[in-house]
């Protein structure tokens, strides 16, 4: 009898006599303990699961010990008692690992011992590879030239830059080092002597002539300036009580206190010129600019006077050597007297004004049709109603953006320089921004020399240029010079040039002909690689150096 009631039928097959009881027993213990199977299959694991499979097959003959197949027969119920039972011993793993001490975990789970060998292997790692490694490899080794020679010995030319500053004059070298073999055996080079190397500077041939500019001066010149006023459309009456204009005739008067008080100009006139914007007749709008520059006139006129009484007393007190305030009457009269100086002028349309406002206008439609109207047209008055009529888009923002800004009041100064009787005065100037980049090259900020000196294509800019390494533009500029051939600082310097240039024949010519010019330069030439090497090359002042 199974659990359930089934009937225990033995199925075909082959039983193994020995196990016999096995199996008896194993059904009997089915009988009596129906739900054992059950819970060996809630807490097995994989393995356990075969195992269970297999002892299946062996004692009941039925042919299904995979896995699924078990877990099916016995029921979704029991894998979802398994995952209880493993999701219970987690979670008590998981606890008793969060009670446990952080220091005491990593004592248990590290070797400290091993960890800190690693430790003290790594801190200790370059004394040893200079203690086992005796003649390592540097792939960064500086090698410039070694020279084997037959009788065994090496040669060891090396060069090294050094950076000279405006401070450096001279330089002190000296030699010291040691040898060692794979052996360890060690040779010590002996200490030289002090070698001492005088900087050599193209700085010597700077040209420190002052530099002079031509400035011409002019007596008379003007200052111009705009200003928008509001008018009521069609009169010529100015408010000045609205904000927009008083904020205007203060700007003039502001401007005008400048000119009037500079101490190098003086004004001789002033001139206002309105117009108005091409909205109706021509006649009306040439009326409305006439009458509205008178208008304007009047208010600056009372402006002025204001302007000029007040400047006038304020100017007629000094203070004399004792501090005290006296009253000098002829400085009122240094002053120019501005109401009787204002004249005024007006233009009732200025259409080449509206041709550049709508030229430079970028939103306008049509505006190269409405630009050669402008052109062809002569009548003004058919002019702008062609222009409304063919182009009402263009036309609503010419009116909109652009005829405001016409409607303008445009003022000129005329000005003299104060005691100047002549139109035109020529003045020589030290030319400062030249001589500052000389100052520059002395402290050998070439660069910074070179932006300036650049324009002028001189000595000294030539000086510059072969200093940054540009040989060739320095050389075409000191062949150029007017006097190079009889100044020895310039044959000097192009024999150099022409030496890092690859041209010795012109720059031994170059050099001999410097040394006639001036004798001491055969000395120099010593100093300057470029020159040494012709001078050894070629057997040049032999007498002198041997």
């Amino acid at each position: 009898m199974l659990p359930g009631g089934g009937i225990y039928t033995r199925v075909q097959g082959e039983y193994p006599v020995d196990g016999g009881r096995e199996r008896e027993a194993y059904i009997r213990s089915l009988t009596e303990n129906p739900g054992r199977v059950y819970g060996e299959v809630y807490t097995a694991d994989d393995a356990g699961i075969r195992t269970l499979a297999g002892r299946r097959l062996a004692y009941t003959g039925l042919r299904r010990p995979e896995v699924e197949g078990l877990l099916r027969e016995t029921g979704d119920s029991a894998a979802r008692e398994n995952y209880r039972i493993r999701k219970a011993y987690a979670a008590d793993r998981l606890a008793a690992l969060n009670a446990l001490d952080t220091a005491e975990v990593r004592r248990g789970m590290l070797r400290e011992g091993a960890v800190r060998r690693n430790y003290e292997r790594a801190v200790n790692s370059p004394a040893a590879f200079a203690r086992l490694v005796r003649h390592p490899y540097y792939a960064d080794a500086r090698l410039d030239t070694v020279i084997y020679r037959p009788d065994g010995r090496v040669d060891y030319y090396y060069t090294e830059q050094v950076q000279a500053d405006e401070n450096t004059s001279k330089l002190y070298l000296c030699l010291a080092g040691e040898v060692e073999d794979r052996s360890g055996r060690t040779y010590r080079i002996t200490r030289s002597d002090t070698l001492t190397y005088n900087v050599a500077s193209m700085t010597t041939f700077l040209d420190e002539t002052t530099r002079y500019m031509q400035r011409i001066v002019l007596r008379d010149a003007e200052a111009n300036a705009r200003f928008f006023f509001t008018f009521p459309s069609g009169k010529s009456t100015l408010v000045d009580t609205l904000t927009a204009n008083r904020r205007q005739i203060a700007a003039v008067r502001s401007l005008t206190r400048d000119l009037m008080t500079d101490p190098v100009y003086i004004i001789d006139s002033i001139t206002l010129r309105a117009t108005a914007s091409p909205e109706g007749t021509w006649q009306v709008n040439e009326r409305l600019a006439r009458e509205r520059a008178e208008a304007l006139r009047r208010v600056l006129v009372s402006e002025f006077r204001t302007l000029y009484d007040s400047l006038r007393v304020s100017g007629s007190y000094t203070l004399d050597e004792n501090g005290r305030q006296v009253l000098d009457r002829s400085a009122g009269e240094q002053l120019p007297d501005l109401p009787n100086l204002l004249r005024t002028k007006w233009l009732a349309e200025d259409w080449d004004e509206l041709y550049r406002l709508v030229a430079a206008d970028t939103l306008i439609a049509d505006k190269q049709e409405v630009l050669a109207m402008m052109k062809w047209e002569g009548n003004p008055d058919t002019r702008e109603w062609r222009i409304r009529m063919k182009y009402p888009k263009a036309y609503e923002r010419m009116r909109r953006v652009i005829y405001p800004q016409m409607r303008a009041v445009d003022f000129r100064f005329n000005l003299h320089r104060r005691g100047m009787k002549q139109d035109t005065v020529y003045t020589t100037e030290v030319d400062a921004e030249y001589m500052h980049a000389v100052e520059l090259l002395k402290k050998r900020r070439y660069e910074e020399a070179l932006t300036i000196l650049r324009p002028y294509e001189d000595r000294n800019t030539a000086l510059a240029y072969m200093s940054l390494g540009y040989d060739a533009a320095a050389y075409r500029i000191l062949r150029a010079e007017p006097d190079a051939a009889s100044t020895p600082d310039i044959q000097y310097m192009l024999a150099i040039l022409a030496s890092r240039l690859g041209d010795e024949e012109q720059a031994v010519t170059y050099f001999l002909r410097s040394v006639e010019l001036r004798e001491s330069l055969k000395f120099r030439g010593n100093l300057d690689p470029e020159i040494s090497r012709l001078i050894r090359k070629y057997g040049l002042f032999r007498e002198d150096f041997e």
